[in-house]
């Protein structure tokens, strides 16, 4: 309910006093009335009206003594006389308007004071909007850094893969033609460890980015919150499930590593004083309200109906500026080379389809909800077409010439196969045009100039409905086992691979 517009009138006649009384009584408005400078002063520390009437000259002090002391609301100057050097000595300090205390005083005050607070209330209007813009304006900066540390950790990435895969393949090559005998083939062995661990930290730039490959299946939020809570422990957490819940489309394994995360920051939020995390899952309609008091650090891509997953600590909070900051990648709060966890979970919501929103007050807590589009029919994937007979030739596309070299020496020479090379998604659709009467499979990378590989593949399926083909990539732009699925790849190939998984999958993919 609206509350009633509140008048103070600074005045020390008492007769006129009344009269001003029974005016504003009338039009349903509040009053406030202070008989000095002193008394409205002491007013006005406790109270804010919305429109001051101002006696210029009062017992103890005039008007612009006033105004020096005072954080002064939307005022309208009364005087006694019609001096013009006073009326535009307050004009210039602010006065909304200029009233001499005449025989039409009573008479033209209500419209004065009408005027004044449309005045006013305009304003505020446009004083909220500003508000609301720079608001606007904040999240639109903040999701175009973000965005812009994305793509630059997604390129990073993707080159990487593209050069850890050439790496990786030349050493497999070099262990099994033994090349690498003794202490060497020793060195080789660590060498592939080291960059196993190199890859996993490339593909945590892609989940950052939220491009990385995701597995794709039907989720239910439910189960994933409790088999997470068997495996890590539930010390010191409460789960509240929601009942009816519709699937989600997602990767389990990623999804469990966001929860295992915030679960664990909420935990070091909790610190020695203890509390408990409370989980909860929800259907939430945001076009029934917005969730709270919080703020959105990614929004949803629609309004709902969502799948809600929250996440709440009683612990100690964030400020607004580390609340600015938590999302940047490598900022934290506790131990300097610390927080991939924050702007990973924000990746991997991302690459979900997912929304992010969140409240954190010092001293109080943080609670974070993660906000999912439901599954509405889940369909079942169509079998793929029986494969070729016999040992097929095999297309091999991939913009990096390394790479290509030492996948392409590899098939040859160790797997037995032809092996045909483009370098981008037009050369392997013209390719295709060429040789489409001895290739059985593609090996397409999913992120190349000129055309991508699910434009060129979706091209070649045109050709040749019957077309086969495995996307290699560890940078996808429309993540990874989607794009696979819909575009009708047989399965995904995630860089940098082993020369062993490479061998089985275009086995498995021929039939052979």
């Amino acid at each position: 309910m609206t509350e009633p517009i509140l008048i103070l009138l600074v005045e020390d006649d008492q007769g006129l006093t009344e009269l001003v009384r029974e005016e504003i009584a009338q039009r349903g408005w509040g009053f406030l009335h202070a008989g000095t400078g002193q008394a409205a002063l002491e007013l006005l520390a406790s109270r804010r009206p919305d429109l001051v009437l101002l006696d210029f000259s009062l017992p103890d002090m005039t008007a612009v003594e006033i105004l020096d002391r005072a954080d002064m609301p939307p005022f309208i100057v009364t005087t006694g006389s019609g001096d013009e050097r006073i009326a535009v000595e307050m004009m210039k300090k602010g006065a909304l308007d200029y009233l001499v205390k005449d025989a039409h005083y009573l008479g033209a005050l209500p419209g004065a004071v009408e005027r004044s607070l449309h005045a006013v209330g305009i304003e505020r209007q446009l004083r909220e909007a500003r508000e609301q813009l720079k608001a606007s304006d904040a999240l639109l900066r903040n999701a175009q850094k973000m965005e812009s540390l994305g793509r630059m950790a997604g390129g990073i990435a993707h080159d990487f893969n593209n050069l850890f895969q050439a790496i990786q393949g030349n050493l497999e090559v070099a262990i099994l033609e033994g090349t690498a005998p003794g202490a060497a083939r020793a060195s080789v062995t660590r060498a592939l460890k080291v960059l196993a661990r190199a890859s996993e930290l490339a593909h945590r730039m892609l989940d950052v980015s939220g491009k990385g490959f995701r597995r794709s299946e039907n989720l239910d939020l439910n189960r994933l919150v409790q088999d997470c809570l068997a495996a890590r422990g539930a010390a010191g957490v409460s789960f509240v499930p929601g009942s009816g819940l519709p699937p989600v489309d997602g990767d389990s394994g990623q999804l469990a590593e966001v929860l295992d995360g915030l679960v664990s920051n909420a935990r070091e939020a909790l610190g020695e004083a203890g509390g408990t995390i409370r989980i909860a899952t929800r259907i939430q309609d945001l076009l029934e309200g917005d969730p709270g008091s919080g703020h959105w650090i990614h929004p949803p891509p629609g309004a709902g109906p969502l799948v809600c997953l929250s996440v709440e600590d009683p612990g100690a909070g964030m400020t607004q500026e580390v609340l600015d900051r938590a999302f940047d990648p490598f900022f934290s709060t506790y131990r300097p080379g610390r927080g991939l966890g924050l702007p990973t979970a924000l990746g991997i919501l991302k690459g979900h389809g997912a929304g992010l929103w969140v409240r954190s007050v010092p001293g109080e807590g943080t609670t974070l909800r993660l906000f999912f589009p439901p599954v509405e029919d889940p369909t079942p994937e169509p079998a793929p077409p029986a494969p070729p007979s016999g040992k097929a030739a095999l297309l091999l596309v991939d913009d990096d010439e390394d790479l290509q070299e030492t996948l392409g020496d590899f098939l040859r020479d160790n797997l037995g196969y032809r092996v045909i090379q483009a370098r981008d998604g037009l050369e392997a659709v013209e390719a295709y045009r060429r040789e489409r009467g001895i290739l059985g499979l593609i090996l397409m990378d999913a992120t190349m100039p000129r055309m991508a590989g699910p434009e060129a593949f979706r091209i070649i399926r045109e050709m040749d409905p019957g077309a086969r083909a495995i996307l290699c990539s560890g940078f996808s732009e429309e993540a990874g086992a989607r794009v696979a699925r819909d575009g009708g790849f047989l399965g995904f190939l995630k860089k940098p691979f082993g020369l062993k998984a490479l061998e089985e999958t275009i086995a498995r993919a021929l039939g052979s």
